[in-house]
């Protein structure tokens, strides 16, 4: 279990935290989640996050990647969320 901003996240939740942003920005852009490849989409500090070395996924990383763009589907219920959030994070950057 790690500590984030208080709340006791399990390794799997951790996980998908860390994929969670790419993923987002890769569906945002028109991308399909089938497209979606981690290497070179996701920063130190994601990889950090999801428990692996930088463009070294594993098993536990894949099925966190599959939680996540369950939630994030176009036509599921976090998908406005996401979308707003990735919009304003993007704008943010620049």
């Amino acid at each position: 279990m790690q500590i984030i901003d208080g709340t006791i996240v399990d390794p799997h939740r951790r996980r998908m935290i860390g994929v969670a942003g790419a993923i987002a920005e890769h569906l945002w852009q028109d991308g399909w989640i089938e497209d979606f490849w981690p290497e070179g989409n996701m920063s130190e500090s994601d990889w950090q996050m999801a428990g692996c070395e930088p463009d070294q996924p594993d098993d536990a990383f894949w099925r966190a990647i599959d939680s996540v763009s369950r939630m994030f589907r176009v036509d599921g219920p976090m998908w406005p969320v996401v979308l707003r959030e990735a919009r304003r994070l993007i704008v943010e950057s620049r």
